[in-house]
């Protein structure tokens, strides 16, 4: 059974504010943001350092799925979209 076992309790990592799964992955499991750089890798997928569950990298709204694609393929996009805001 996956729980949480408490060594994230001293994680500091919040929720970025635009498009958060472009460099971060969320434990549902321990409910914490983490950097993807500090998830485990294993053979699984994704993995939480804490629980060993799985970690979320996608968004779940197909809105927001399809924004993270976009901008997985076109990763200059978002600083064109930027440019023309202003």
């Amino acid at each position: 059974m996956i729980c949480c076992k408490g060594k994230c309790d001293y994680w500091t990592e919040t929720r970025p504010s635009m498009l958060p799964f472009l460099t971060h992955s969320r434990c549902r499991t321990c409910d914490k943001w983490m950097k993807n750089e500090d998830v485990l890798t294993i053979f699984a997928g994704k993995r939480c350092p804490c629980c060993h569950g799985r970690v979320s990298n996608r968004p779940r709204l197909n809105s927001n799925k399809r924004k993270y694609i976009e901008l997985r393929l076109h990763p200059d996009a978002r600083f064109e979209e930027e440019e023309l805001a202003k």
